[in-house]
């Protein structure tokens, strides 16, 4: 059954069948439930997507419902404008926030952000002129679709059918956003902050995008809340909601579009019904929870992916992010034209360049030049300052002193993805990749410098924005069959074999658009046969006007295939020369082998 005909069939499902029940309480029950929803939705964004614990994010619910009820009662604004501009304050109020508390990591991170849910809850309490203090605001104009005379259709049936309207707007929109651009870099910033930074994703500015859309959904369904309730309090903005939304998004499914619905109504009915139990129902409940979470540590949502995969059917529900499935692109392509480049080939030069952590000194007054199309190895002892310059040249450090240009630049100091917006990237000494993304999309995402990131085109899938997809998942194809990976086109990275890793590190770079590669130890822990072929691919990458750096302890592979060798010892540059001139240089030989071996 195609996605959109299941998720039709289980909205229409969700509208209708409540109808069935004539009890009112049950009505109320799940309606609330869907209302919730909207809440659980735009955690999902930020805590399932972005992968940031976000813990005091459920309070924009809450705002969300008193900037409806304010605009409905004080500015007199119709139902319509009231809840839909209310979602808009939520968001910008989430971007006032968002903006100081991301500056914040880890832990840190998500006590800030119940901090500042403290700080609005308290606000609500005090700020009685507004917000009418502990009293709450009463008589919110209710949410009504038809005339009070239209007796066949109830004001809770009304209600569900424009809140299930809604939320399959938002289902839709949000499943065109995770396969465009945006998607992929949410992702990116989840699985691999630093490595997402290097292939020109800004981490801030994507975190705060999930931010605040998720907080602009939040609102939106705290809006339908007020108006539904007819009332609403500083509850709402307490933190009993904290925990609720938590528990219905991890039963239901984080990373999937149908876990928070999911969890949103099953978490939102089942309390109600085991009422029965009376004394026991916490107990019940918690059980119950723990059952979801140990035998379904996907969610809810994962029953229906089971039974898919146990019956053979395709997956209907979750996120949809993989592309093309094609599983072998014919011949090995030529490296040119498997990208568009972002920027012509340019020169790299650097002039004095030190870097000092307190009192030790990494490196001392580097300087030199590379010209385009080089290939140049970087050498030296361990402890040299290699990797420490491979940072500097791309971002992750600034250096304490001197200037390093690109292109007639200055990019010493630019934060990583703005340097990679220049041309210049990188692969890292310990393996780095998006480890829950296969390999296929580990390319695709890659790929975010020249691709069209427009969430209103993705959203309207436009001829560009379709044009420039078909566009990459054609590169996709080639990088993948350049690499030798194509067999393994969706196995997540993290199951692949040390050496298809190495190869899946080079292809981020090439997916890219740099003309700038630096290579940090791409040969480690290889054998001789994928040296080799890491060897051929950097020759072709020459052939193709692409410069590259290597950072290589494997002096076979040094001497063969870089025309050029630059020798670090205790963070200065002792020799700048032919590889045939390094083998015999006296500094050289004393830096590898010590001062006796030199003097024999």
């Amino acid at each position: 059954m195609p996605r959109v005909a299941a998720w039709t069939v289980a909205l229409v499902a969700l509208a209708l069948v409540p109808s069935l029940m004539p009890n009112a309480y049950v009505q109320y029950v799940v309606n609330s439930s869907l209302i919730f929803a909207f809440a659980t939705i735009g955690l999902n964004i930020i805590f399932g997507y972005a992968g940031q614990h976000a813990f005091g994010f459920p309070v924009f619910f809450g705002v969300g419902a008193y900037a409806s009820a304010l605009l409905a009662i004080d500015a007199g604004w119709p139902l319509p404008l009231s809840i839909s501009f209310g979602a808009i304050v939520t968001g910008l109020i989430s971007a006032v926030i968002g903006f100081p508390a991301f500056r914040l990591r880890g832990i840190y991170f998500g006590v800030g952000t119940i901090a500042y849910a403290y700080v609005i809850y308290i606000i609500a309490q005090n700020w009685v002129e507004l917000t009418r203090g502990p009293m709450g605001i009463p008589l919110i104009p209710p949410i009504r679709m038809l005339p009070d005379d239209v007796e066949w259709l109830s004001r809770d049936t009304q209600v569900r059918l424009l809140v299930v309207a809604v939320i399959g707007l938002v289902i839709f929109v949000l499943d065109r956003l995770l396969s465009s651009p945006l998607g992929r870099a949410w992702l990116a910033v989840r699985e691999n902050e630093n490595l997402a930074s290097s292939v020109g994703i800004s981490p801030l500015r994507y975190q705060m995008s999930a931010f605040v859309l998720g907080a602009v959904i939040s609102g939106l369904g705290g809006g339908f809340y007020a108006h539904y309730v007819g009332f609403v309090s500083p509850t709402e903005l307490g933190f009993h909601y904290i925990g609720v939304l938590f528990i219905m998004l991890i039963a239901g499914g984080t990373s999937t579009l149908a876990g928070p619905l999911v969890g949103s109504v099953v978490f939102g009915v089942v309390p109600e019904l085991l009422r029965v139990a009376e004394m026991a129902r916490n107990l019940l409940l918690g059980l119950i929870l723990l059952a979801c979470i140990t035998l379904l540590p996907e969610g809810l949502a994962g029953i229906w992916k089971r039974i898919g995969a146990t019956a053979g059917f395709r997956r209907v529900f979750g996120q949809a992010v993989s592309g093309s499935t094609a599983a072998d692109c014919g011949p090995t392509p030529p490296v040119e034209g498997v990208t568009p480049s972002t920027v012509a080939a340019a020169s790299l030069e650097l002039r004095g360049v030190c870097k000092q952590f307190e009192g030790l000194t990494a490196l001392d007054d580097v300087s030199f030049a590379i010209s385009p199309g080089e290939v140049v190895g970087l050498i030296g002892p361990n402890g040299a300052g290699k990797t420490t310059l491979f940072n500097i040249v791309t971002g992750v450090l600034a250096p304490t002193r001197g200037s390093i240009r690109y292109g007639g630049r200055e990019i010493g100091g630019r934060a990583p993805h703005a340097i990679a917006a220049l041309g210049v990237t990188r692969t890292y000494q310990i393996t780095s990749l998006f480890p829950e993304l296969s390999a296929a999309d580990n390319i695709r995402t890659a790929t975010h410098l020249w691709s069209y990131r427009n969430p209103a085109a993705a959203v309207l899938r436009t001829p560009r924005f379709r044009k420039i997809e078909e566009d990459i998942a054609r590169s996709v194809d080639a990088i993948l069959s350049l690499v030798g990976l194509q067999s393994n086109r969706e196995t997540m990275a993290a199951a692949l074999s040390y050496g298809d890793q190495r190869r899946l590190e080079v292809a981020l770079a090439l997916a890219t658009g740099a003309r700038l590669i630096l290579l940090d130890e791409p040969a480690a822990g290889l054998n001789a046969g994928e040296t080799e072929e890491i060897c051929d691919l950097i020759r072709r990458l020459q052939a193709a006007g692409f410069t590259v750096i290597v950072i290589e302890h494997d002096m076979r592979m040094v001497m063969s295939l870089c025309e050029r060798i630059i020798v670090l010892n205790y963070g200065r540059r002792i020799f700048d020369g032919t590889p045939q001139d390094a083998a015999s240089n006296a500094d050289v030989i004393e830096a590898y082998l010590g001062a006796s071996a030199a003097d024999a």
